[in-house]
């Protein structure tokens, strides 16, 4: 950039008064370049910005395989477990969990694409109204989760970014939060802080960024709400029941996989309760409106 681009200040102000300058010191003049230096300039501040959080160990990170936003879970104890058969049933009991992070939103159609145009892996076209067709999707979904999804191209699409499937109970302590609360945003339900079937209108999905007054106590985008998303554990109806005296083994086999956060067809499955719905992971049509959302150990950086 040019030297004489600072714009200097004046000393015209009257004798004993502040000048207004003096703030002005140092303040580039943008009419003095030319758009491209003036986008190489944005470009570099950028840069020189999120280069904060390209490794583990604050509150947020971002991964540079896929370019997922990973938000900070810090370790300890919550209260898991509900009223439900499959929670447990009545009161809730204590779990402690190292700290964790976990992606501040479902994977993307944008990023699912990078995926499979690196690996060759099959796209999601086939379902329940899939979005795809073919390697394709409409421009408008580049920022809608991905859907149509089995649990093994979740695991495959985790494998190549680096990345794994949360566990249930990491999903369950992100939505919760340490104080139990029945949505991520709170103890009432509020239909206007997730995507359900009472606002979505003629759509379906929407952005992964929407909602945010229904963030989850550590920041993480539609907890609930929009789509269901995969879980690592196998679905046990009686896992729950054996957490809570004490065995806190998960499931280590089984024919369905766990899944969470309800999806924008539903009036129900919006609380934190394990749905009605599990799939198995070898389906051969991938069942519709599941998508997955990553975690990573920030002790281990991939």
């Amino acid at each position: 950039m040019q030297p004489n681009a600072i714009e200097q200040p004046h000393d015209t102000q009257t004798p004993g008064v502040p000048s207004m300058e003096a703030p002005r010191r140092g303040v580039l003049r943008l009419e003095y370049f030319t758009e491209a230096e003036v986008q190489a300039e944005l470009d570099y501040m950028k840069r020189d910005f999120l280069r904060q959080f390209e490794k583990p160990g604050g509150p947020l990170f971002i991964h540079p395989k896929d370019g997922t936003v990973m938000g900070l879970v810090p370790g300890g104890r919550f209260l898991a477990g509900g009223s439900g058969s499959d929670e447990g049933g009545g009161a809730p009991f204590f779990v402690e969990l190292p700290a964790y992070y976990m992606a501040l939103h479902p994977v993307t159609n944008g990023q699912y694409k990078r995926f499979v145009d690196a690996t060759g892996h099959r796209p999601p076209d086939e379902g329940y109204q899939p979005v795809w067709k073919g390697k394709t999707f409409p421009s408008d979904k580049v920022d809608h989760p991905v859907v149509c999804v089995s649990w093994e191209d979740a695991q495959a699409y985790c494998t190549w970014a680096g990345l794994r499937l949360p566990s249930e109970w990491e999903v369950e302590k992100t939505y919760r939060g340490l104080d139990r609360r029945e949505y991520p945003w709170g103890a009432e339900i509020d239909w206007d802080k997730c995507r359900n079937d009472k606002n979505k209108g003629n759509g379906t999905t929407c952005g992964v960024w929407e909602y945010p007054l229904g963030c989850s106590p550590f920041g993480h985008y539609q907890m609930s709400g929009n789509v269901w998303e995969w879980c690592a554990d196998w679905y046990d109806g009686n896992a729950y029941g054996r957490y809570k005296r004490g065995d806190l083994r998960p499931p280590t086999a089984g024919d369905r996989r766990v899944l969470r956060g309800g999806s924008w067809p539903l009036q129900r499955g919006l609380l934190p309760e394990r749905p009605p719905l599990q799939q198995c992971p070898d389906a051969p049509r991938p069942p519709p409106r599941l998508t997955l959302r990553r975690a990573h150990n920030p002790l281990h950086y991939i």
